[in-house]
């Protein structure tokens, strides 16, 4: 690291005090799947708003998970390593041509409201994410061609193609199902009527969302506290105060706080996400600088990721060269994480017809660690030429700049994950993705992404999935920094804290020792 990125990481650290988005946080070890239910309440201090929508097929807050899993159980579920079990339904059968997929539903599942779920129950739900104004699920549902109830129990799909994705859809929002009698709830966007472990008894909007244990529950060994409170805080400093004065019982960090959390007599457990990585997001429309590769990779070679990790984080994300940890079951083992080079990235630049440099805008939504990712970037880049137009604003204006008017250059974040990677993928670099605005094309890496989709086993999407990631970091085609790790603090020993493959956290069986 240059004494000049070294001085200004050290100088913006010292501000740094908000979260990056709690989409990162998990558990990486503690599955509590043997743990038991205490009978002691459980609060948690979460470092996200949870909006005011909580339809699982038309919340657009994509963060809203971490609230909607205890009341919504899915139809499948899916491990870190891609594989897909079941949920709601028992067993799923997919034909040899991978065009008809076949659930078998479990018996006697209650929703919160009384209601049964049945195949009728499924193609509503289905009919309405696919369908009505409004549904964020309507990308999940592009391959299915029909949907039939052809007894009680047993739904039939017909996809116009093989898809892969489609599987690992159902284990995440859109097979979330909802009661076949609250779908027309006036109130169902603020009032959850699920199928899950937990029905919720209050919500305030913007401030906590309580749960109780649902007696009819279809699953008699799920294990967690009786009672779940999940409170918004976002500011982590009043996360860190509450739990020290025993209002929460288990605090999520910022990624900066883990020093001051174990100072305040904490017990503090690092949580990994294998699909969650801090962003440089670029806008590679034609006509851009950003549209030429040498630029780009001149770009991820003048990042310093150690020293962002070392000096901001706290160490707490690992630096990395592509969208997953290395051991993600998508992921290349022969990507690495790149190794700061000023001269090469300035090289790269001359080459490319930008010996003087150029400017760019970058921006970062208005939260104290974001603006000082940002800033530290900002620097990093006027050391090889380029002239960063730091933009720093509420979350609303950053997405709508970047993503929906696409006047920025730049955008740092973190990936708020997927269930599978060909969600990861399409949205970053297939010419119609919300994170490529510039609609920048790569035929070689969207051949990969095809294979990766279609492919007919497992093990042939990994290794399409593979080369995918191989040609994205060959050619820069958006700048992953680092896998991200999140903290949680607590006092007393806690149980039951799963980390999904979207790298979301389920609190739905979590429980603390009496």
């Amino acid at each position: 690291m240059t004494r000049l990125s070294r001085s200004v990481l050290t100088a913006t650290a010292a501000a740094a005090s908000l979260a990056l988005f709690a989409g990162c946080s998990g558990s990486g070890g503690d599955s509590g799947a043997d743990s038991g239910s205490t009978g002691v309440p459980v609060t948690v201090g979460y470092s996200t708003d949870g909006g005011q929508n909580y339809d699982p097929a038309k919340a657009g807050n994509q963060y809203v998970s971490v609230y909607l899993l205890p009341a919504y159980d899915s139809l499948l579920n899916v491990d870190d390593s891609g594989e897909v079990g079941p949920g709601l339904a028992e067993s799923f059968e997919l034909s040899d041509d991978g065009k008809t997929l076949t659930l078998q539903l479990r018996q006697g599942v209650k929703f919160h409201d009384g209601a049964t779920l049945t195949a009728d129950a499924v193609k509503k739900n289905f009919e309405r994410s696919m369908g009505d104004e409004g549904s964020v699920l309507k990308a999940d549902f592009a391959s299915v061609e029909s949907i039939d109830a052809s007894d009680e129990s047993t739904v039939v799909v017909q996809l116009k193609n093989r898809d892969a994705a489609f599987l690992s859809a159902l284990a995440d929002r859109a097979g979330m199902m909802i009661s076949p009698d609250a779908l027309s709830n006036p109130d169902l966007d603020l009032q959850p009527v699920g199928a899950g472990p937990y029905k919720v008894t209050e919500h305030l909007p913007g401030s906590s969302i309580s749960y109780e244990k649902f007696d009819e529950y279809w699953n008699p060994d799920h294990a967690g506290t009786p009672k779940l409170t999940l409170k918004m805080i976002v500011d982590p400093e009043a996360r860190l105060r509450a739990i020290s004065t025993g209002e929460i019982d288990i605090a999520a960090l910022g990624q900066d706080q883990g020093a001051a959390a174990e100072q305040a007599g904490l017990s503090v457990t690092a949580m990994e996400s294998k699909t969650m990585p801090l962003m440089i997001y670029l806008n590679m429309k034609e006509g851009s600088p950003l549209h030429d590769p040498q630029v780009r990779k001149a770009i991820s070679l003048a990042i310093d990721r150690q020293g962002i990790s070392e000096t901001i984080l706290e160490g707490n994300c690992e630096p990395t060269g592509q969208l997953f940890t290395s051991d993600y079951w998508a992921a290349s083992s022969e990507v690495k994480a790149p190794e700061r080079d000023v001269e090469e990235a300035k090289k790269l630049l001359a080459d490319a017809g930008y010996a003087d440099g150029f400017t760019m805008s970058l921006s970062a939504i208005s939260a104290a660690l974001y603006r000082v990712i940002a800033e530290a970037e900002a620097a990093q880049l006027a050391e090889i030429g380029i002239d960063v137009d730091l933009q720093i604003s509420e979350p609303t204006k950053v997405v709508s700049d970047f993503n929906g008017q696409k006047t920025t250059d730049a955008y740092t974040s973190l990936w708020p994950g997927a269930t599978d990677p060909a969600k990861t993928f399409a949205s970053l670099y297939q010419p119609t993705g919300l994170f490529n605005p510039g609609a920048y094309e790569d035929e070689e890496l969207l051949s990969l992404l095809d294979e990766g989709r279609t492919a007919a086993t497992h093990e042939d999407r990994a290794a399409a999935y593979a080369q995918a990631n191989e040609r994205a970091a060959d050619q820069a085609v958006q700048i992953p920094v680092c896998s991200s790790k999140a903290l949680r603090a607590e006092k007393s020993p806690v149980e039951g804290i799963r980390l999904t493959a979207a790298g979301t956290v389920d609190y739905s069986e979590i429980s603390i020792e009496e």
